[in-house]
């Protein structure tokens, strides 16, 4: 009688890097990192693993999805925890969901109201499974159906901004430890999300880059041009 030996356990990825290297791309056009991208991923594995609040900036158009997906999907793994991604808007969600797929990464869509997602969806991001990809009304909202995420990952979060103020100018939305200063800040007179920006006071302005920029207190800031196509390699 012979006996089916289990599974060899798969280890996971040591670094972002090291999972890119395993994942099976159908991406068009796509075979190695750029320069850019490659430096970003191993300037966050050896310094700001363990930092709570770390922004990438990068021109639009130098692939800066894949880089937020790769980190999100290594923390997924590596370090086991429930991981949610969010974009501005649903477009954008699905835009980056399709991407994902072709990239080789294991992700759900979740968007539209909640009480119609997926129930197999939300118990694989639940467990850990897979990366959900979202909008950042489902992060930013009084009962946030994405509260259990570990890692969060901001996509554009330049244009997330509408979301946040229209959460704290409604009421209070629990949970969030920043709410007094930005409920504060909404009630001594910050204009309505319907209003142009261009519009804000001077002093406005100046206090909401702050307030942003202080949330994110480690800043990768990578001058990436559209054209680059120098491919990565470890140094």
């Amino acid at each position: 009688m012979t006996f089916p030996l289990p599974p060899t356990p798969v280890t996971a990825p040591e670094s972002p890097l090291d999972l890119y290297e395993r994942l099976q791309v159908t991406e068009p056009g796509l075979s190695d990192l750029w320069v850019h991208q490659g430096n970003a991923l191993q300037t966050y594995s050896q310094a700001h693993v363990e930092h709570h609040d770390v922004a990438l900036e990068l021109p639009t158009g130098s692939g800066k999805t894949l880089v937020g997906l790769l980190i999100g999907e290594w923390r997924r793994l590596a370090l086991k925890q429930r991981v949610a991604y969010a974009c501005v808007n649903n477009q954008l969600a699905e835009h980056v969901a399709g991407k994902a797929s072709r990239y080789g990464i294991d992700v759900v869509l979740l968007t539209g109201p909640h009480r119609g997602w997926d129930n197999a969806a939300v118990a694989a991001f639940r467990a850990g499974d897979s990366v959900a990809i979202s909008n950042y009304h489902h992060v930013f909202n009084h009962w946030s159906a994405l509260a259990e995420a570990q890692t969060l990952i901001f996509d554009d979060a330049h244009g997330g901004e509408d979301p946040v103020a229209n959460t704290w100018r409604s009421g209070r939305c629990a949970g969030m430890n920043r709410g007094c200063t930005l409920r504060s800040w909404a009630s001594c007179g910050m204009p309505s999300a319907d209003r142009s920006r261009a519009s804000w006071p001077i002093w406005m302005r100046l206090i909401r880059a702050a307030i942003v920029l202080s949330w994110c207190r480690q800043l990768l800031s990578l001058n990436a041009p559209r054209s680059c196509n120098r491919h990565w390699k470890a140094q």
